[in-house]
């Protein structure tokens, strides 16, 4: 296994952590960001316990737990959505998150931010990040993007076998040579339709990154795995991909 060299004794990849659009831009170009944005400074994390009271008597089998977000001021969530006919001309009010608090919706044209440009002396190094995070199932090998991996022992390099994973992701062969990827994160939450709980569910975080190297052309490669999703759910979001260069 080729592992990330450490520069310093005890690092790791940072947790609660985000990057601008700009400071992304930069990743996926192959350079350093100069900036990481703490979470603490977005919003925080509320997690609540609770029990359903109708006038004060406390309801059978309603205990609940939640976890709330407070955002910071000025913070602004946004959502790519089809299918919805809502085209309102001005900020609309509506009522929003488990409180019910009031919020104002707004409709844009899409925003995706767009690949790196690549030039053609550029290799096959190809960085995969998740943009969000995604469900790939239980196995023992889900940390790898997709269940179609096969594993290959390359000839012997300095003395030692190469051992990489191969597959063909929306056209493009390539292998993963590494990965860092972030703490396993755990959902789950309340079927309301079946009253009953819904299966805790193992998700690779948004931030984690495959080291790859494709077999042919790398901007094509960037070009069709850039928005990509992976794993299951997609529909909900899940799994989407963004593509760049590994140097």
């Amino acid at each position: 296994m080729r592992l990330p060299k450490l520069d310093e004794r005890g690092a790791k990849p940072l947790d609660k952590a985000w990057l601008t659009e700009c400071e992304l831009k930069k990743v996926l170009a192959g350079e350093l960001p100069e900036d990481v944005i703490c979470q603490s400074n977005l919003f925080q994390s509320e997690p609540r316990l609770g029990i359903v009271r109708d006038n004060g008597v406390t309801k059978e089998g309603l205990l609940y737990q939640a976890q709330y977000l407070r955002m910071s001021e000025y913070i602004k969530i946004g959502a790519i959505v089809s299918g919805i006919d809502f085209q309102p001309t001005t900020k609309q009010r509506t009522r929003f998150g488990g409180e019910g608090r009031l919020a104002s919706v707004e409709v844009t044209d899409d925003h995706i931010l767009y690949p790196p440009k690549i030039q053609s002396n550029q290799g096959q190094n190809l960085l995969l990040m998740l943009l969000t995070p995604a469900d790939l199932g239980c196995k023992k090998e889900s940390w790898l993007p997709s269940s179609n991996f096969k594993k290959v022992n390359r000839p012997i390099i300095d003395g030692k076998k190469s051992t990489v994973w191969e597959v063909n992701i929306n056209g493009v062969e390539l292998s993963i040579i590494s990965a860092v990827l972030g703490k396993t994160v755990q959902e789950g939450g309340w079927n309301l339709r079946q009253n009953c709980p819904r299966p805790l569910k193992s998700l690779v975080p948004a931030g984690s990154v495959w080291f790859c190297q494709v077999k042919e052309n790398l901007a094509s490669a960037i070009e069709k795995l850039h928005g990509f999703q992976i794993g299951e759910e997609t529909a909900l979001g899940r799994g989407e991909l963004f593509a760049g260069i590994w140097k």
